[in-house]
């Protein structure tokens, strides 16, 4: 009984100890070669969150500036299927003028972001862009996309869009320690009962 009893414990010392998960991800290159208005980029994501349920998702564009104060538009989607990897291609539907400023993932996905840089330039502030995927209403949307351990996203930036690091960070939390408490009583239940038996 007494190994029962330290097994149990040890059991529920492990579970009880279980912290949140962090995982953090960028492209390569991180800047996604400064993103250039004359292409579009796709970032697929192989990851398998296993039995973690995701508690929230930030992404994150790190210190960003529009090259020049003309019209300009930066499309950010979250997509449910992407080859993993950086993928770079021609947009062809954007030449840098104003009229020809669309999405080149349009109808794709989830939109995360349509983002204008209203004082872009050399004498423009660079700024953070910060996605709290939960508060935006877009946490279901990734954890779905997410379930069967492959995801990502499109960028298709419309002028180009200089910037230090572009960064996707997910958060997961343990199990829940109820659950985990159950599963170890069963373990230690089921040893109780061999040994009863045994003894009989």
């Amino acid at each position: 009984m007494k190994k029962i009893i330290v097994t149990l414990s040890l059991l529920l010392f492990a579970f009880g100890s279980a912290s949140a998960g962090v995982y953090h991800f960028n492209p390569t290159p991180a800047d996604m070669f400064d993103l250039d208005h004359g292409y579009y980029y796709g970032w697929g994501i192989d990851q398998d969150f296993g039995t973690e349920k995701i508690s929230n998702v930030f992404l994150t564009v790190k210190n960003v500036n529009n090259w020049w104060p003309e019209p300009n538009m930066l499309f950010i989607n979250m997509m449910d299927q992407m080859d993993a990897g950086l993928y770079v291609g021609d947009d062809n539907k954007s030449v840098g003028l104003p009229n020809d400023i669309q999405n080149f993932y349009e109808g794709q996905g989830v939109v995360v972001d349509e983002w204008t840089d209203t004082d872009g330039g050399p004498n423009g502030d660079w700024v953070d862009l910060n996605y709290d995927f939960a508060a935006m209403g877009l946490l279901d949307d990734f954890t779905a996309f997410a379930a069967d351990g492959n995801f990502g996203f499109g960028f298709d930036p419309d002028c180009h869009f200089f910037n230090d690091k572009i960064q996707l960070t997910v958060v997961t939390d343990a199990p829940e320690p109820a659950t985990m408490l159950l599963f170890a009583l069963g373990l230690a239940g089921g040893v109780v009962r061999k040994k009863f038996k045994h003894k009989a």
